[in-house]
């Protein structure tokens, strides 16, 4: 007998292709989230997150949105936060969302 089980650790792992290694490029996640679950976490007049290199070295304030494609997207300041973090085309990297106690996004990003 199977049933699904929500995995116990929450990450989004993807290696960094050409698109998103691009200056001035976005970062778009294959996750179902919807208007309504980025609008839990995200104030419509103020539609940041923070993005954190996972060692704390590094601290972006990056604009999220839902694309037309239904996929969250990172936009604003991505491609500056991914260029000092030194990522590059083939990195490998997992990103994970948490929600802090004031009901924030938080996307901490893993090199791995």
């Amino acid at each position: 007998m199977f049933w699904h089980k929500e995995p116990d650790i929450k990450y989004y792992v993807c290696t960094i292709n050409k698109t998103f290694a691009k200056p001035g490029q976005r970062m778009y996640f294959q996750v179902n989230y919807t208007e309504e679950n980025l609008l839990d976490y995200i104030d419509p007049n103020n539609d940041t997150l923070m993005v954190r290199l996972a060692d704390g070295h590094l601290l972006a304030e990056c604009r999220m949105m839902l694309g037309t494609d239904k996929r969250a997207t990172i936009t604003t300041n991505w491609s500056e936060f991914r260029r000092r973090a030194n990522i590059r085309e083939g990195d490998i990297c997992a990103f994970r969302f948490r929600i802090t106690s004031k009901r924030r996004l938080v996307l901490t990003v893993h090199r791995l």
